[in-house]
């Protein structure tokens, strides 16, 4: 039986172009999109057009400077040693040099991939992943940074310090938080079909469209798989070797997120990257009204993200405690209404992190301000009845805040006249 240890081996043993200290990429970053495809449960074999396309434009992203996208010769070489399999061909590929690879290769189109021994071992047993993706990386990655080669190729996680592949993407929701707040809504596919959540209900999501209008089960983790293959590339075709046979409703799904759209035949589902000036604006141009109340929940996602400076957790401004971003609210310190847009775009200064353990409420109702010292005020609490209210308002009065700076000071004095002074 396969183990990671003989897989790092394996590494070991490639015999890429160029020299020890400086090898051509192409098989390492090969092996990378492969590991990459085992990790988020996608099909182990994979047809040649449709790789190639796929790998053409990681070449020329990771490649080194001068090299050319010429996936079709890792593809063959690859063949011959056990990291690569391609089972429907008998006839041996030819060597990875001159023309020949490409014309065998279209000429068979063949299945090709990881050998199954190889992917389940990768795509099950975490920590032979990180040593063979490690090993990858030190071979081939050695003399540059290797943040981006593992974001193009769907590895971000534990390896470079981030978070574990189990928890979602900075600014992305959870696809079962995500499916929750659509339920009801009817969602458009890429040719403009409906289909409508009408549940989750354990691990699948409920779908009706026209054929099926009492609705038909859908996994979860398909949508989850999308979300993380939309994180990682930033875009994901809506085929169903890569999200499944419910390919078209998942595209659905993502295409509601902020600054995703579809774009090409077949579709695909891109994710632009959101400025300050797109978080801050306004974005309540949904289908519906309730597809753009969605984008706002979304929204507050990026800007919680943007405030905490893509930690995964942070201080709240008011009370000081750690939370997980899950737990913290982008809470405008003069009312979001009231800005001017310049003002809105001052996301740094007229935004704080307020805890969902009273400050946020607290803040948002004016029973606590933040006074011309950077000290939190509060309304007098002997009003309150004995209990967590008072004890909140006792602990928070006098504290620093945090998020308190000259460049902020006239958005809290706005607070403190015109909310907590009424």
């Amino acid at each position: 039986m396969v183990t990671g240890g003989d897989l790092v081996a394996m590494v070991e043993r490639l015999a890429p172009a160029g020299t020890s200290e400086r090898p051509v990429r192409h098989q390492g970053i090969l092996l990378l999109w492969a590991i990459g495809r085992a990790a988020r449960g996608l099909p182990r074999l994979v047809r040649w057009t449709d790789a190639r396309e796929e790998l053409r434009p990681l070449l020329t992203a990771l490649g080194r400077e001068g090299s050319r996208p010429t996936p079709q010769y890792p593809f063959v070489a690859l063949a011959e040693t056990q990291w690569w399999e391609i089972p429907e061909v008998l006839e041996k590929p030819p060597r990875a040099h001159g023309s020949a690879p490409l014309k065998w290769l279209t000429k068979h189109n063949p299945l090709a991939g990881l050998p199954a021994e190889v992917y389940d071992l990768l795509a099950t047993d975490v920590d032979a992943r990180d040593a063979v993706v490690r090993a990858l990386l030190h071979r081939f990655f050695r003399d540059s940074p290797t943040a981006e080669a593992l974001r193009l190729t769907g590895l971000v996680g534990p390896l470079d310090g981030q978070a574990s592949r189990s928890d979602p993407p900075l600014g992305l929701p959870k696809a079962v938080d995500l499916l929750r707040d659509l339920i009801g809504i009817e969602l458009r596919t890429a040719s403009g079909k409906p289909n409508t959540i009408l549940r989750v209900r354990g691990d699948d999501v409920v779908v009706k469209t026209e054929r099926s209008p009492e609705g038909q089960p859908v996994p979860v983790s398909a949508v989850q798989q999308g979300l993380d293959l939309l994180a990682a590339r930033g875009s994901v075709r809506v085929v169903p070797d890569e999200l499944g046979h419910r390919s078209s409703f998942v595209g659905a799904v993502l295409v509601v997120l902020p600054g995703a759209r579809f774009t090409g035949k077949p579709a695909v589902v891109v994710l632009d990257e959101l400025s300050v000036d797109d978080i801050a604006g306004d974005h309540h141009n949904g289908r519906v009204d309730s597809i753009a109340q969605v984008k706002v929940r979304l929204e507050q996602g990026r800007l919680r993200s943007l405030l905490a400076g893509g930690r995964t957790s942070a201080q709240c401004a008011l009370c000081g405690d750690l939370f997980p971003l899950d737990f913290l609210i982008a809470a405008h310190i003069k009312k979001r209404a009231s800005c001017t847009d310049d003002e809105r775009r001052d996301l740094a200064n007229v935004a704080m992190l307020a805890c969902t353990f009273g400050c946020d409420a607290l803040y948002e109702s004016g029973w606590i301000t933040v006074d011309d010292n950077g000290l939190v005020r509060t309304r007098p609490p002997d009003g309150v009845p004995q209990g967590n209210m008072r004890d909140r308002l006792n602990h928070l009065r006098g504290r620093s805040c945090t998020a308190y700076r000259p460049s902020s000071a006239p958005y809290f004095e706005w607070h403190r006249t015109t909310i907590f002074a009424t």
